[in-house]
C-alpha cells in the first residue's frame, strides 16, 4: 500500500467515525436520552466541536501525528473558553438594560 492510500484511508476512518458520533450524539439528545429542558446552544456546540476534534485527532494519530490534534485541541479549549466567556458578558449586559428599564420605568426606583 502506498503513502497516500493510507493517508485516503485514514481520512475516510476519521471522517466517517465523525459522522457517526455527531449522528448518535444528534439522535441521543433528540430521541434517546429524556431531558427536562433544552439542551444549551454552547453545550450543543462543545459537543459538535469535540465529535470533529476525535475524528480528525483519529486521522493525524493513524498517520502518526499527534501534536496536531494536540494543537487543535488546545486552540477549541481556548476559542470555547472565549465564546461561553462572550455569552456571560452578554447577559450581564442585558441584565442591566433590563434594570436601567425597569428603573426607567417605575417612578419608584428612579432617584
Amino acid at each position: 500500500m502506498q503513502h497516500n492510500d493510507w493517508l485516503y484511508i485514514s481520512w475516510a476512518i476519521g471522517a466517517a467515525f465523525a459522522a457517526v458520533l455527531l449522528a448518535a450524539s444528534h439522535l441521543a439528545a433528540r430521541h434517546w436520552v429524556p431531558a427536562p429542558e433544552r439542551i444549551h446552544l454552547t453545550n450543543r456546540y462543545t459537543a459538535g466541536t469535540v465529535c470533529l476534534w476525535i475524528g480528525f485527532a483519529l486521522w493525524r494519530i493513524l498517520n502518526h501525528d499527534w501534536q496536531t490534534p494536540l494543537g487543535l485541541l488546545l486552540i477549541c479549549i481556548v476559542g470555547g473558553a472565549i465564546v461561553k466567556l462572550a455569552y456571560h458578558v452578554d447577559y450581564w449586559v442585558l441584565s442591566i438594560r433590563k434594570a436601567e428599564k425597569a428603573e426607567a420605568v417605575d417612578d419608584d426606583l428612579q432617584m
